[in-house]
């Protein structure tokens, strides 16, 4: 089984989930597992993050 730790980033576990063909991963430490995080999960924060990114450089456009 493959599986990820909640020091591993977002980008880890896609990467991963990508790699094993697998669409969720179990968040385990010290061999308790914590939750679970899906591919939606994972897409939801790229896009979330993508969003940031533009507001950040479009906020900065507006300050000039």
């Amino acid at each position: 089984p493959f599986e990820i730790h909640p020091d591993q980033t977002i980008d880890e576990a896609g990467s991963l989930m990508g790699a094993k063909g697998v669409r969720h991963l179990p968040v385990v430490e010290d061999g308790k597992v914590l939750g679970v995080l899906s591919i939606m999960d994972v897409v939801r924060a790229i896009i979330k993050r993508q969003r940031d990114t533009i507001k950040f450089y479009e906020d900065l456009e507006l300050d000039r």
